[in-house]
């Protein structure tokens, strides 16, 4: 149910040679257990969406979906604000200073969760009524309450300590819904109400972990804390809020226009494609350090080969998932839901959601070597483009068509995403481009990256 882009930040970059070395890296070490970190996340979100997917009823799951979506946004909120900053700043201080930043983003977590719940409460009324509202907050709550801690942990490189927290966060996620699925008993209160026990759980085991308990400690000064956060996080505050017309309409569109179970039928869709995203994530967030430390080695031209060899390595595994997803399926769709779903139908949506998500990596790819060689404006640019053309284009269809419409209307947005960084990547080589500029100083968060 639940999906982070992880950092996977393990391997040390002076072991991120040319050719095998980076493979080795990879495997090594560090590097495995960030993977594997992120590989149970996404894994323990497929399986409970599938188990949901199910045994809901499809308007259920469709309303689970859009409000999920709302929760996936204002966590991105909470990340641009509370744990991207705590994860550049904690990264080189000491346990005490560790530990008073930990509180005092609890703190900032804590506060945040009053104009977020503004902001759920009333939708939460609207789609499942006011019975639902206390356990959708909660869950939203807990939820990132822990990811605030598994964050800090991660920061200090600790994957191999998070990943016990993670498991009973998100491997418990799925077991207890299967315990539901068995007694019969599973309802959409059930699903929110297992984020939040689980959340808690994994929170208390990662805060005992961080020793937050020890008497004595402080938090940061609130004051401080929230303008060092601010001056970070800020434009990737504003890149997660065009992910509002990029990611999150959609599916409320779908359901106002069409119905929950269009909105259950999409989700059914992003599902199956999912269960990629831990290479998604793993490969875009290796490229941005590699490129950096590439770049700030030997040059430009380094920097590029090592962004396309990571590329290339993310594709060769997607690639045979992706060929299944086009070439049969029915039969996938058959596999994971059922014989007699309602989704079977879905093949031709299917092959579109493969294109969307192909064309998506591309663009990743392409934003972790901008973002390494310090020109994440261009990112910023590429993805208010694709924002934009959603909005003028697939957010339309999908009230007019459906889902159909959304995904056709989709693929536009990427495709200009994709050529307008291909554009970029043109004026990297181009030599009125200034030399200084491109071969200039790495910033903060990179160089600490990179070293």
């Amino acid at each position: 149910m639940q999906y982070q882009a992880d950092v996977a930040e393990g391997a040390p970059l002076s072991q991120l040679t040319v050719g095998g070395g980076r493979v080795r890296a990879l495997l090594n070490g560090r590097g495995v257990w960030a993977l594997s970190d992120q590989a149970m996340l996404s894994l323990g979100n497929f399986f409970t969406n599938i188990l949901l997917i199910r045994h809901l009823s499809k308007d259920n799951f469709g309303n689970f979906a859009v409000l999920f979506s709302v929760i996936l946004f204002l966590n991105n909120l909470h990340t641009s604000l509370v744990t991207y900053p705590l994860s550049v700043l904690a990264a080189g201080e000491d346990d005490s200073a560790l530990r008073r930043r930990t509180i005092g983003s609890l703190g900032l977590t804590l506060l945040l969760a009053v104009p977020f719940s503004l902001v759920l409460g009333p939708a939460v009324a609207c789609v499942g009524g006011l019975t639902l509202v206390p356990w959708v907050i909660a869950a939203m709550v807990l939820w990132q309450i822990q990811e605030t801690l598994r964050r800090t942990l991660m920061a200090r490189l600790h994957h191999h300590r998070a990943i016990f927290g993670d498991a009973v966060s998100y491997i418990g996620q799925a077991i207890t819904v299967c315990f539901f699925v068995i007694r019969g008993t599973l309802s959409v209160e059930h699903a929110f109400g297992i984020i939040a026990a689980t959340s808690a759980v994994a929170a208390l085991i990662q805060a005992i972990q961080l020793r937050l308990f020890t008497p004595g400690f402080q938090p940061a000064s609130p004051t401080h804390l929230v303008g060092q956060n601010w001056s970070l996080g800020r434009w990737v505050l504003y890149s997660n809020l065009i992910s509002l017309l990029t990611v999150y309409a959609t599916p409320w569109i779908l359901r106002y226009r069409h119905g929950a179970g269009e909105v259950a039928a999409y989700i059914a869709l992003s599902n199956l494609l999912g269960v990629t995203n831990p290479i998604l994530a793993g490969m875009s967030n290796l490229i941005v350090p590699a490129v950096a430390k590439a770049k700030a080695e030997r040059g430009l031209r380094a920097a590029k080969s090592a962004a396309a060899s990571y590329g290339l390595q993310g594709a060769a595994l997607l690639l045979p998932y992706y060929l299944l997803l086009v070439l049969v399926p029915g039969l996938i769709l058959r596999l994971f839901y059922g014989k007699t779903s309602p989704y079977l139908s879905l093949t031709t949506p299917l092959r579109l959601f493969v294109a969307i998500y192909a064309l998506f990596y591309v663009s990743q790819m392409l934003a972790g070597l901008f973002n390494g060689l310090g020109k994440s404006h261009w990112t910023f640019l590429a993805q208010l483009s694709a924002a934009v053309s959603n909005s003028l284009i697939a957010l339309p269809l999908a009230a007019t068509v459906g889902l159909l419409g959304a995904l056709c209307g989709g693929i536009v947005p990427l495709v200009l995403q994709v050529g307008l960084g291909i554009y970029f990547l043109r004026l990297l080589s181009h030599p009125k481009n200034s030399l200084a500029d491109l071969q200039g100083p790495i910033p903060q968060g990179l160089a600490e990256g990179a070293s």
